[in-house]
This record gives structure tokens, sequence and C-alpha cells, in this order.
């Protein structure tokens, strides 16, 4: 069979898309989102061997327990009585339709594993054969869960059928599909015929991942999603025959095929991914820890599942699952806690990558652009360099040369643009570093990410980075910036403009426009204490915060400690700041200023000063 994919692609059957310019990713979105925001949760699933009604509630609760957020699962395959009749195996799940409710009063969308051939032992099979429904008059083909035939996409009556047997799954309160690389396959037909003629791969396949997604869209609404493959190799061995499987305008959620669990299958992931992006997909990202198991008792090592997880953090998709083990707390306890970490930090990034990809989507660009050939870009203030080898350090060439970029994490630490360093990466830490200047909106409900904490839910956070350093380069003016972003609850558009003077008496002002009247928490890093804070034109006093916790780390946070954050100090703080209707504090020790601004209005306005 690989044989005769090499034979097509030889042909130059790819379909390839056109590039284009992105504009900023702060610049208003063209139109409205074109795929749903839980598209940017952290997702979750078990292999199909271990996937039943049971322990997929089971493996839910137990990440919630965990303080690990999910917002989607998958359903795998094995969930039908046949491939494919959309005919649920009641002895693995005896009631879908409680099932998908009981996930969604805890805000968690499912969607279920599919393909578009039917084989020969399912229940419908010879319904569609009698019917013509089928590719080359129901010529069948072996895959790997048996042998079956194609669904013509071409007839309209085949694709009625088709769309009733869906709705057994989508009536239940299904959202969407895993939507598995079968087309390909189509190959093997050698002439593909349907109804209305001769049908490329590409053409067979963008019709199948596109009727999933349409459909199912005029069904559930807004808010569904396929996952499908953006880029794949044919060739594993070699990893060199790129096939692009989904049309861009459905891949809103791609995984870049299965992978092994060691390091050389994490750097074929990130190869996978950056391809992706060079194609102009939108949203993407891979099975953390490798869909493939190992021979050891968890199916993959505790470093790789890490170094995964932290590069699904900022991935635009971040799912979890396959064969083996994927749960993080039967890693240890040390995994667990920098899992934690890591879905915390994806899953508030949520309006940011929202932004982003509805962005990139309308101006036919990427929400990732590669940089050399192992880092990328996510968005345009978000630089990431993975570590995928055995490595506690790598070089690292960052970009933009007049940019500085600030450690994600730890933000005392930063580097030029243009500059080539030799990064630490310990194994708890991933490279990962925001522009200055930047304005990046979150939506923080926990405080893992050390970016807020639960009170910060009914809050819009916004994380500005290092507004001072083109002060560097410029004695009177610094910067001005007005972006537009989707805030987090009705994911409408809201307006952020940032004026920085540089003086003897700093001035920066910072302003929401065409906002929900909610709170805004300003996080400012790598500034002193200001002379004084004004919020809508009102003079604000500083919440002086006494520590009485003890000076332990709690469970949950020693990765902050190593990030030089006075965990307990912050964590008051921030409870006092909460009081308090409009506020701000100052941490010395990390130069970063949080000031809390609430308005009865869609408008807000903050301004700091300072003597320096």
């Amino acid at each position: 069979m690989i044989a005769r994919f090499l034979l097509f692609v030889s042909l130059g059957c790819w379909l390839v898309s056109t590039l284009m310019i992105a504009p900023s990713v702060g610049s208003a979105p063209a139109a409205p989102p074109p795929y749903p925001a839980w598209a940017h949760t952290h997702m979750v699933w078990l292999g199909n061997s271990d996937g039943n009604q049971t322990s997929t509630l089971q493996l839910v609760d137990d990440y919630l327990a965990h303080g690990i957020p999910v917002g989607g699962v998958d359903v795998d395959s094995e969930w039908e009585q046949g491939y494919n009749n959309f005919v649920t195996n009641t002895q693995k799940y005896p009631n879908i339709t409680q099932m998908v409710a009981t996930l969604k009063q805890k805000n968690v969308n499912v969607i279920f594993w599919i393909t578009s051939m039917i084989n020969k032992d399912s229940s419908n099979f010879q319904y569609g054969l009698s019917h013509g429904y089928y590719l080359n008059d129901g010529k069948t083909i072996k895959w790997w869960h048996g042998e079956g035939a194609f669904l013509d996409y071409s007839n309209p009556d085949a694709v009625t059928w088709w769309h009733s047997l869906m709705d057994n799954i989508l009536d239940a309160g299904v959202v969407g599909w895993k939507c598995d690389g079968t087309d390909p396959y189509v190959m093997e037909l050698v002439e593909i015929k349907g109804k209305k003629g001769l049908l490329t791969p590409h053409e067979y396949g963008h019709m199948y991942y596109s009727d999933f997604f349409d459909y199912t869209r005029q069904k559930a609404g807004p808010d569904a999603l396929i996952w499908s493959r953006p880029v794949d190799a044919l060739d594993t061995d070699t990893d060199y025959f790129y096939w692009e499987y989904s049309p861009r305008n459905v891949c809103f959620a791609g995984w870049v095929g299965d992978q092994d669990p060691e390091y050389h299958g994490l750097e074929i992931a990130l190869n996978h991914i950056l391809e992706s992006a060079r194609r102009k997909y939108v949203n993407f990202g891979s099975d953390i820890g490798g869909y493939r198991t190992d021979k050891s008792p968890l199916g993959r090592p505790r470093d790789v599942f890490l170094r995964w997880a932290q590069l699904g953090c900022f991935c635009p998709l971040m799912e979890n699952g396959g064969q083996g083990e994927h749960r993080p707390w039967m890693f240890g306890d040390d995994i667990l806690t920098l899992y934690r970490v890591l879905a915390v930090t994806h899953t508030e990034l949520g309006p940011y990558l929202y932004t982003t990809g509805t962005n990139a989507f309308y101006a036919g660009d990427s929400s990732m652009t590669p940089v050399e050939v192992d880092s990328f870009l996510l968005g345009k203030d978000i630089f990431v360099a993975p570590i995928i080898k055995n490595v506690t350090s790598r070089m690292v060439l960052f970009p933009d040369e007049g940019a500085l970029w600030v450690g994600y994490w730890n933000k005392t630490i930063s580097y030029k643009g243009g500059s080539i360093k030799e990064v630490d990466a310990p194994l708890e830490e991933i490279p990962a570093f925001s522009r200055s200047g930047s304005i990046i909106p979150m939506h923080v409900t926990s405080p893992y990410s050390m970016h807020g904490d639960v009170t910060s839910e009914k809050a819009i956070t916004l994380l500005v980075t290092h507004p001072m350093h083109a002060c560097e380069s410029s004695d009177t003016h610094a910067l001005d910036r007005t972006v537009s972003m989707l805030e987090p609850f009705e994911w409408n558009t809201i307006t952020v403009t940032m004026s920085h003077k540089c003086a003897s008496s700093h001035a920066l002002h910072l302003e929401v426009a065409e906002g929900p009247s909610r709170p805004v928490m300003w996080m400012i890093t790598g500034v002193p204490a200001p002379r004084a804070v004004d919020v809508d034109n009102q003079l604000v006093t500083e919440v002086v915060h006494t520590r009485t916790e003890p000076t332990t780390i709690q469970p949950g946070y020693e990765f902050h400690a190593t990030q030089g954050i006075d965990v307990p100090s912050r964590q008051g703080a921030l409870r006092a700041m909460h009081n308090h209707d409009v506020s701000w504090t100052h941490e010395t020790d990390t130069q970063i200023l949080w000031v809390k601004a609430t308005s009865s209005s869609s408008s807000s306005s903050v301004r700091i000063t300072w003597n320096l």
C-alpha cells in the first residue's frame, strides 16, 4: 500500500495551501469565530480497549479531582456494534445520552471516533451496497479495523442515508467526531469512481472531513468540532512523504498522527506540527506521550511523557490519550504537579489562542510560525523552544531582532531577539517566553499557573510583558499599541489600548473598551513600584499584604518556587486584592505590578506613573 501512496505523491496529487501574510494577532477578527472556543481546552481520552461508559466518566472525574481542567473527551473506536454503523455497543456504553449529559454538566464536550468506511460485517453494509452508496460499486479494502467499502460522498442519496445514521449519535448530545485517517486508502482503488465520476484522493478526503464538520455544525450549532489530521507522514519509517489530510477550513483541532513513545516519536510529532504550520493549517497538536506503547509497565518513559506534555501545553490543541497509560498521576506526584501546571496554563490561554486561531483562519495563516527547524511562535507574542531529546539545555535562536523575550514563568529572565543562547531546560521546564510590549489575554480559573487564583475566574486577566523595554532605545516615546481580542465570557471582541511614555516620569496608560462589565486584572512585568495608580481617574491605594501564611510551599506549587516566585506572598496578596473592587500591589523580587480595575460600564482605564 505504501508503494501506491508514494506513486500518488510523485504524481503531485497534493493540495498545497497558498502562503499568505498574517495580520497582527491582536487585530480585530474579520468575522465570527469559525469554530468553538472549547477547541483550546485540555482534552483527554482512553485507548479503544480501555474505553467504556464507566471508565470514561471515571477518567474525567479523576482529572478534575486532581485539579486538572478538562474541556473535551474523545470516545475512541469500539463504541459501535460495527464499523461504521453508528449503533452503540450497549455492553460498553449502555446509555450515551446519559453519559454525554453527565459530562456536559461538568462543561466537558464529547466527540466520537469515526471514519467513512463501512465494513463487510457491519449491519448496514448490505443496505448501502444494494443502494449503490459506495465507491467503485462497493469494492472493499483492508484497513486496520477490518475490510470495508468507502461511502460515496458524490452521491446525494448516500449522504442523506449517512446523515440519518449520524443522527443516532448527534441526537444524544455529541458535538463532534474524531475523524480518523482512512481516506488515503482510497488510493488502493487505483481509479476512484463515484456516482458523479472519477475523484482524486484529496477530493475524496475533503468530502469526508467537510461533511462530518458541516453536518455536525448544522445539527449541533457552533459548538461542533472535529479532530482530524492536518499533515501526517505516509511513510512512517522515514517520516519523509507528508500528506495533507483535512481541508484547512474544517481542521480546527488537528492531531498529527500516531507516534512511538520515545524522543524520536516526539521529534516526529514536532516535525508534523511545524509542517502543518508551514502549510497554513490553523490549530493542531499531538497525542501527549505518543499514541503507541513500549514494553515498559506504563507504556512510555516518564521524561518523554513530561516533555511531550510541555509541547502540548503550547500547541493550539492539547490532548492526551492513546494506548497504554496516559494519566499523569500514574507517573508520580512530581509529574502530576508539573502536568497540572501545564494543563492549567494551556486552558487559561484560551482567549489568546481563540483570538489567534480566528485571525489566522481568516488571514489564510496558521496559529504557529516555525522558527528554524525546532522552535516556533505561538501567535505573535509567545515563543517556544521544545525539548525533544534527553538533554537539560539547548541552543536557542531568539526571533525578531529588537524584541526582548521574557521567561513565561520566571519573568526575571530575558533574552534579546536575534541572539543565540544556550538556555537551561531542566526536566521540569520548557523554554517558553513572551514578547516585550505584548498584551496576552487570559481566563484564569486556577491558582496553579500563578497568574491569579480561583477568584480570578470572573475577571479578564491581561498579561503585559515588560512595557518599559522600549525605553532602552528611546528617551521620549516607548510604544503605543491597540489590540482587539476575544474576551472569555461571551467571546465578544474587546479593544485594549496601551500607551507608554518614556521620560523622567514614566507613564503607562491602559484601557479596555467595548468589553463586558467585569473586573480586569492587569499583570504587568518588568516594572518597579509605581508612584501612583489611577483607575477611571480615581487614585487607588496599594493593598499592603503582611504574610501570615507558613513559609513552606504547599503541594502543587513546587515548580513555581524554582522560578523565583514567593508563592505564599503572591497568594496572600491576590486574596487581599480581591476584597476590593479596585486595588494594586507590587512584587519587589519579581518586579511585577498587579492592578485590579472594576467598572460598571463597558470600559475601564488605568494610568500608572513612576518617578525614575
